[in-house]
């Protein structure tokens, strides 16, 4: 499930208290926030390849910071099934203006910062159209947990799906429920 907390950066670390585990990756955001807890693992974006091959219940992802697609393309890839990926950014509505300090490597010297980022336009874009995204702007009341995440974990929606899965047999069956399992 995506969280997207979106307003300014101080309210949405503040409201991170009400979603926090303590064993989420903390991406971009200062890692010595006393919202944290202390058990959480924290790493700048350009760090995020080195949790690979980890597994986190929950991602945090401070915007504010600097978006990049390779370290949110690494960090989602280290939640666990379903887990909680919560983004932290701008107003969506003034995002795409943002100085976003990922921005800066893509450009020359000479080159002066594009006054609105096609990425993050785009990126708005596609959060607000997901239904299964949820957004929570500064101005909203503040969701539950519990209200956030799905009912039934994804995990036991594939096993469903798995049960009826065209198999010939039961031996193909059993070897395709072991492979998913894998």
């Amino acid at each position: 499930r995506l969280l997207v907390l979106s307003g300014q950066q101080s309210w949405a670390l503040e409201t991170l208290q009400s979603f926090i585990m303590p064993d989420a990756l903390i991406v971009g955001a200062p890692a010595n926030h006393s919202y944290f807890p202390h058990t959480a693992q924290h790493c700048q974006p350009n760090q995020a390849s080195q949790f690979l091959g980890q597994q986190h219940g929950q991602v945090v992802m401070d915007a504010f910071a600097g978006l990049s697609a390779d370290a949110i393309g690494a960090i989602s890839g280290t939640l666990a099934g379903g887990g909680l990926f919560i983004l932290i950014c701008p107003t969506l509505a003034d995002w795409p203006d943002y100085a976003d300090p990922d921005y800066a490597r893509f450009l020359s010297a000479q080159t002066s910062r594009p006054l609105c980022s096609l990425f993050l336009k785009r990126l708005v874009g596609i959060i607000q159209q997901d239904p299964d995204v949820v957004i929570v702007q500064q101005t909203q009341p503040i969701p539950t947990l519990a209200s956030i995440l799905p009912d039934t974990p994804p995990e036991q929606k594939e096993q469903a799906s798995l049960d009826f899965a065209p198999c010939l047999n039961a031996e193909q069956a059993q070897a395709v429920t072991l492979i998913h399992k894998v």
